[in-house]
């Protein structure tokens, strides 16, 4: 979201009138987000402690997820071809015997709570992990750097890497003529023929 559009101002009055109802300031909000990451806690147990319901607990999530993903993006944006090239690893052009790699692919699982709903609860358990968990499909280039194409939205613990490969179309995204490094666990052959055409 643009900072200047009017839908961003927009947002911030309603964030602000929101915050005077309840006489919390974004310092209050910012400690029950860290609370909640740092501490490993329910959502639950952080907004009592905090003496927020629970699904402020949950916007408050939402909203500083968003505003540090903006922030962080403009902190670090994302480099350019001539300055990836510059810092390319030289293990990855001994291995491979040029610098046409684009992606490095990769899932990872993060632990997540126990859902009441039966279909949500089967959707997120993971064999592989025995409990629920959220998968995320992550890409990064050689150097480490990332984008917003390169991270999609999460799914169930449940879902393959391949599953979530052929859905995200994040393929698309390596240019032709470069490649892409994935683990052994990824067998993407038939997606990615697919993808190059």
């Amino acid at each position: 979201m643009d900072m200047d559009s009017t839908e961003y101002k927009a947002l911030i009055v309603r964030k602000k009138a929101a915050r005077e109802r309840y006489d919390r300031t974004w310092k209050d909000d910012f400690l029950a987000f860290s609370i909640y990451l740092r501490s490993g806690a329910t959502q639950e147990y952080v907004a009592c402690l905090c003496g927020i319901s629970s699904s402020r607990m949950s916007e408050i999530l939402y909203e500083w997820t968003q505003v540090l993903d903006d922030g962080l993006q403009q902190w670090f944006p994302t480099p350019t071809r001539s300055q990836v090239l510059r810092a390319y690893p030289d293990r990855f052009i001994e291995a491979d015997g040029h610098a046409m790699c684009f992606l490095l692919l990769d899932a990872v699982e993060i632990f997540a709570q126990q859902s009441s709903n039966p279909n949500v609860a089967s959707t997120t358990y993971s064999d592989y992990k025995k409990h629920p968990t959220v998968k995320f499909l992550a890409g990064c280039g050689v150097t480490g750097e990332t984008s917003a194409d390169t991270v999609p939205d999460g799914n169930g613990g449940k879902g393959s890497d391949v599953m979530m490969t052929d859905d995200t179309n994040i393929l698309e995204i390596v240019p032709f003529g470069s490649t892409a490094k994935v683990d052994k666990g990824f067998i993407v052959d038939n997606i990615a023929s697919v993808s190059c055409f």
